[in-house]
């Protein structure tokens, strides 16, 4: 499972970089609005990117602490929700 986790942890990273990047590019350039995240993507793909982030943090965590599969599926499942309601409460 680590290589899902991981995966997951690497889409999201690249995905929360991409959104940074749009965000301070729109906030800056005049006339560039379009281009921020919150107008095409929203709460919806910011608690997305949230929980593919948490999901494989917390998966490769329990996977390296030598957690059982179980647990550690557990434990994503726990992170990925965790970090949309925390995304959701910031929002």
């Amino acid at each position: 499972m680590i290589p899902v986790y991981a995966l997951l942890l690497s889409v999201g990273i690249v995905a929360l970089l991409a959104w940074i990047v749009m965000a301070a590019l729109a906030s800056n350039l005049e006339g560039w609005d379009w281009l921020h995240p919150d107008n095409g993507i929203g709460g919806t793909g910011k608690a997305v990117i949230a929980g593919m982030v948490g999901s494989g943090m917390a998966g490769i965590s329990a996977e390296f602490a030598g957690w059982s599969t179980a647990l550690a599926l557990g434990a994503a499942i726990v992170g990925a929700v965790g970090a949309v309601v925390f995304t959701r409460a910031l929002d």
